[in-house]
């Protein structure tokens, strides 16, 4: 399962997707998650695509709509929204800049 969000951060994750595949009830899936990495499956998800796209971003000329859509963002508006959150700057100022993608938290 966490291999799968690493390796995958695209595919479309729920939180009872993931809990099916521990095999375990969502809130005991929930809880145990948290314990282990320090926040929910769905902000570890969230902050594995936002190093995954900020190497994008660093890497290639690809549109930002096309990176988010790699990454698995459903819009371009829900990505950088949760870019901005996670490093501060648009995703076209982060590429601009040159910013080492060191913002979001670690997976």
């Amino acid at each position: 399962m966490l291999a799968s969000i690493l390796e995958q951060p695209q595919r479309h994750y729920s939180l009872e997707l993931l809990a099916e595949q521990a095999p375990m009830s969502r809130s005991a899936f929930a809880q145990e998650f948290a314990a282990c990495f320090g926040r929910t499956p769905m902000a570890f998800l969230r902050d594995v695509r936002l190093r995954r796209a900020a190497e994008l971003l660093r890497s290639t000329d690809l549109p930002v709509s096309t990176v988010a859509s790699r990454v698995g963002f459903a819009s371009r508006s829900a990505f950088t929204h949760a870019f901005r959150e996670g490093f501060g700057r648009t995703p076209a100022s982060f590429r601009t800049a040159g910013v080492p993608a060191v913002a979001a938290s670690p997976p």
